[in-house]
């Protein structure tokens, strides 16, 4: 074996040496080392499992984190929306200096508040007055507006100024004289250093709803000063003449936001935050949704965010293993579980391999037997390949004798002919119709000529410049043929042979060719047929004729053209067979 292959042998070699040295040496206990490895199997388990462990836990946090994101932007989106409805009620007073009762619910009815702000409680005007004027504010209001009810309350307040709702829409009579003053404890908001831009203002405090609504509100105010404009800071209270405003239901707005497929996981708390100068004892819990009906840990999240001025607090609670995937829920146990059967597998693999080393010497031989059984077939597939490649030599070079033949014999025989009669020409007493006879036999040689020569040149390049088109040089080799035979030669292809190589198009091709001039030569048939069909993805190729057929497959012998149809087909991986058919004749069948 060694000396057949030496580098296969001198591995072989090898394998053996290092299991004899196996056998031979000290061979601790199968089992011990077996359980040893399955405790190092779990020991890696147990690292893995934290590790994964963590990165799940890490991925769930930034779903949650992403989500609470997501839940605050659209709540505070909403409430923005809401908010941006008052510049524009703000500009009535530019436009109208003061508009009535009647302009103000017109334009508020043309904002469709029903359809676009469910939430809204309703839109306001609300006069700053002193407290000493407030009964002479209420006759002006019971005879201006048409509101004989109108009285402001509550009927006292410690405050020196008053903010009196003197519009409102949708009409809420409950709303009409109400001193909104009394739920501010600081008026800076309204015309301080905190509504320098002259945007809309929260004290941020939850506000009891009338008309039972579920849960507070929260009123947002846009100051509204004579002459138009915002003013100096140091003039504001003194032109400050009013301010529009908005009462949103907090409950409602929320739901707004977040879908209600959420709320079965999800427990909300949302609050204002003081600015420093405020007391942070009042109450500023604007809502609480339910808190989670579960039994597991829970995890929270904070968010804040700003609107008119004032800025707030979301803290969403989810349980703790919300957001984790299905895998993540249990990557404790498929942690434990694959690393269990994984130690225990290495174990069992190690236990048998020890076991069984006997075993593993006999496997050595037989693969070495195999390995030489390959080097033969390979060896028999390579002389194959070389004896088809020297059968396709043998055949180009009986073609090229051919062709030089049919050049030296027919081509070269026509040239001669047609110098020599060229030559007649330049006697000075042949006549004229001599003259345009041998003119007109020349162009006959001529035109035969360059026919010969088109056929040869087809027959060394069928393709032209095709680019290997089998199925148009088929065509034109059955249409050549065709004239030679009774009833013709027909063509039949079901292949796209765009997926043949160039090579392969080739063969396939002289497979054809070398089939049909065998039925011409040898069977006398009248008809010919070629059929080019798609078997399993792979073209099958058959060359049938009505000729006199093969007389005796067993006693078949084979001549230089069936010898390179077998070649041909050896170099394409395919196989050609030689039988005969219904009608009598012969098929070639190259599959």
């Amino acid at each position: 074996m060694g000396s057949r292959c030496p580098k296969h042998g001198l591995h072989i070699f090898r394998i053996q040496h290092k299991t004899v040295n196996l056998n031979k040496g000290t061979r601790p206990v199968p089992l011990i080392l077996s359980l040893a490895l399955f405790l190092c199997g779990l020991g890696v388990t147990h690292l893995v499992e934290r590790e994964l462990a963590s990165r799940v836990q890490t991925a769930a946090d930034l779903r949650f984190d992403d989500f609470v994101s997501e839940r605050t932007n659209k709540i505070q989106g909403q409430l923005q929306r809401y908010v941006d409805l008052l510049p524009g009620l703000r500009g009535l007073w530019s436009v109208a200096g003061e508009p009535d009762a009647k302009m103000f619910h017109l334009y508020v009815d043309a904002l469709h508040v029903s359809e676009r702000f469910p939430s809204l409680a309703n839109l306001n005007y609300s006069d700053y007055i002193l407290t000493g004027d407030s009964a002479k504010y209420e006759g002006f209001v019971r005879k201006n507006d048409n509101n004989p009810s109108f009285s402001i309350f509550p009927k006292t307040t410690p405050n020196l100024h008053r903010l009196v709702v003197r519009f409102v829409e949708p009409s809420q009579m409950g709303y009409f004289g109400r001193d909104i003053g009394t739920n501010v404890l600081d008026e800076s908001h309204l015309f301080g250093q905190q509504a320098a831009s002259g945007t809309a203002s929260t004290s941020g405090l939850p506000i009891s709803q009338l008309k039972g609504w579920p849960g507070p509100g929260l009123g947002i105010r846009l100051a509204i000063y004579r002459g138009g404009g915002v003013p100096p800071v140091k003039d504001r209270q003194k032109l400050f003449q009013g301010s529009v405003g908005l009462f949103v239901n907090i409950h409602g707005l929320i739901h707004e936001a977040i879908p209600g497929s959420d709320w079965r996981f999800l427990s909300l708390r949302l609050r204002s935050l003081p600015w420093t100068s405020e007391q942070e004892t009042v109450d500023r819990n604007l809502f609480s949704s339910e808190p989670l009906d579960t039994h597991s840990a829970t995890k929270s999240r904070v968010r804040r965010f700003s609107v008119a001025e004032r800025e707030f607090e979301l803290v969403a609670t989810v349980p703790e293993d919300r957001f984790l995937d299905v895998i993540g829920a249990h990557i404790k146990q498929i942690s434990y579980t694959i690393g269990g059967f994984l130690s225990a597998g290495a174990a069992l693999i190690l236990y048998l391999l020890m076991s069984l080393n006997t075993r593993l010497l006999a496997t050595v031989t037989t693969q070495t037997s195999t390995l030489s059984s390959t080097r033969r077939q390979v060896s028999e597939l390579l002389s194959k390949q070389l004896l088809a490649e020297k059968t396709i030599a043998e055949q180009g070079e009986k073609e090229r004798q051919e062709i030089g033949r049919e050049l030296h014999d027919d081509l070269g025989q026509k040239l001669t002919g047609a110098s020599l009669m060229l030559r007649s020409l330049t006697h000075a007493n042949a006549s004229v119709d001599e003259r345009r006879s041998v003119a007109k036999r020349v162009s006959e040689i001529v035109e035969d000529s360059i026919h010969t020569i088109r056929a040869l040149s087809h027959g060394l390049t069928p393709f032209g410049s095709r680019n290997h088109d089998l199925a148009a040089a088929l065509s034109e080799l059955c249409a050549e043929v065709s004239p030679l035979l009774t009833e013709g030669c027909h063509l039949r292809i079901a292949y796209d042979t765009e997926l043949l190589s160039e090579v392969d198009a080739l063969h396939l091709y002289r497979i054809a060719q070398e089939s049909i001039a065998n039925a011409l030569r040898h069977s006398s048939a009248s008809r010919v047929c070629v059929e080019l069909r798609d078997t399993a993805g792979r073209p099958t190729l058959t060359i049938s004729d009505n000729g006199t057929g093969i007389d005796s497959l067993p006693t078949f012998q084979e001549g230089v053209g069936s010898r390179s149809i077998r070649s041909r087909a050896e170099l394409l991986r395919m196989s050609a067979r030689f039988v005969r058919n219904d009608a009598g004749g012969t098929s070639v069948v190259i599959e």
